[in-house]
């Protein structure tokens, strides 16, 4: 697995949204090596500024799966050349956070979950999907750590932001509400076992 290519080689035609969705859906059902592969070929002819962003972001989170820290680094790198670099060093946090909890690091997680709580981006209505799932993984955090009752508040949090279908702001939060939903769930009822409930 190569170093990423940050930068177009020559002109070409500009990537599609198609192409990009298919990586995503490739990195969704779990296909990181594949999607991270695809992303890193895009990047190299993409055009357009917000989808070089969009890139960048989907590079990382198959790279922060698959450990593949030389990658996340160049990518987090290209993230702060980008316009509004605070806005990407929190969403990059949160990428972050949630690969340090499916690769079984839960304190370092919170680390940087508690670092993008302080930097007050989350309690703006253009970030409320990105809170969301800041509560979500805080609560998997804390329950990869026994601490129940923690991860219970922060869990609950989360769905309260989003209590049902009826409450997604659009199609795309209306997607993520019903994968969310289910990982909060989930973890709801390992906090309840964990407690004898």
């Amino acid at each position: 697995m190569g170093r990423v290519q940050m930068e177009p080689t020559e002109p070409q035609l500009d990537v599609t949204d198609e192409e990009i969705d298919a990586a995503e859906k490739l990195r969704k059902y779990g296909e990181f090596s594949t999607a991270l592969a695809l992303a890193q070929d895009m990047l190299g002819r993409v055009q357009d500024g917000d989808k070089r962003m969009r890139l960048l972001f989907d590079v990382l989170w198959c790279s922060t799966q698959l450990g593949a820290e030389s990658i996340t680094d160049d990518a987090i790198r290209e993230l702060e050349k980008c316009p509004y670099p605070e806005f990407s060093r929190v969403l990059a946090n949160s990428i972050r956070a949630y690969a340090e909890i499916s690769l079984g690091r839960p304190q370092n997680a919170l680390a940087l979950l508690d670092m993008n709580l302080e930097t007050g981006f989350f309690e703006r209505e253009d970030f409320r999907v990105h809170k969301y799932d800041l509560c979500l993984f805080k609560g998997m955090a804390l329950e990869r750590l026994s601490r129940w009752d923690e991860a219970l508040e922060w869990l609950e949090k989360a769905h309260a932001m989003c209590p049902d279908e009826a409450s997604a702001a659009d199609e795309d939060m209306l997607q993520h509400f019903g994968w969310t939903e289910i990982e909060i769930l989930f973890n709801k009822a390992r906090c309840m076992y964990g407690l004898n409930k």
